[in-house]
């Protein structure tokens, strides 16, 4: 995304104060092959976002399983941007306005989960979303960070300068998890 496309961001529906985050299903297994019960939770989660989109919400779309799709970016992607596509093109769900992939991305628990890695899907959603004509639908929210371990490489400042550095052209928006205890 070009600087000059900031305006196209800014343009997009606030997230705020009414938005709803709803989490696609699982595709499929590290195997590639689909649960017994896919088609249903698939099916569950359009009704889901049906009702979202209803209500007025400003619809976000996390795509969460980055375990199988960091392998093969590609076709995780692109499979997500079909998701996608049938939501709005096909299912008229105009309210779907952001996507984002992965949650705490940052995390112990993502730690095989690299910076790179994460650039790949970003980049790869991107160009998919931009082949389908959807770009200007649904914007990419990146990040989703939580606040944690500062002056680390896991550290929520460390994973921004990156994006900051190497997704700007990708990314629209950008999310982060604080937690007060």
């Amino acid at each position: 995304m070009s600087p000059d496309n900031l305006t196209t961001a800014v343009s997009r529906p606030s997230i705020v104060p009414h938005s709803t985050v709803i989490r696609a299903p699982s595709p499929a297994n590290s195997r590639g092959s689909h649960a017994a019960d896919w088609a249903q939770n698939l099916e569950s989660f359009k009704d889901v976002v049906a009702l979202a989109n209803d209500s007025g919400a400003s619809v976000v779309i996390a795509y969460q399983t980055v375990a199988n799709a960091k392998k093969n970016p590609t076709l995780w992607m692109g499979r997500f941007a079909d998701v996608l596509q049938d939501l709005v093109q096909v299912r008229g769900l105009t309210n779907v306005h952001w996507a984002l992939i992965g949650n705490e991305p940052n995390t112990a628990a993502a730690t095989v989960f690299s910076k790179e890695q994460y650039k790949d899907l970003y980049t790869k959603l991107h160009a998919a979303l931009v082949a389908r004509g959807l770009h200007d639908q649904i914007g990419l929210i990146g990040g989703d960070l939580v606040q944690n371990n500062e002056g680390t490489a896991g550290g929520h400042r460390a994973w921004f300068d990156y994006m900051v550095a190497n997704m700007n052209d990708v990314v629209d928006a950008w999310s982060e998890h604080i937690y007060w205890n």
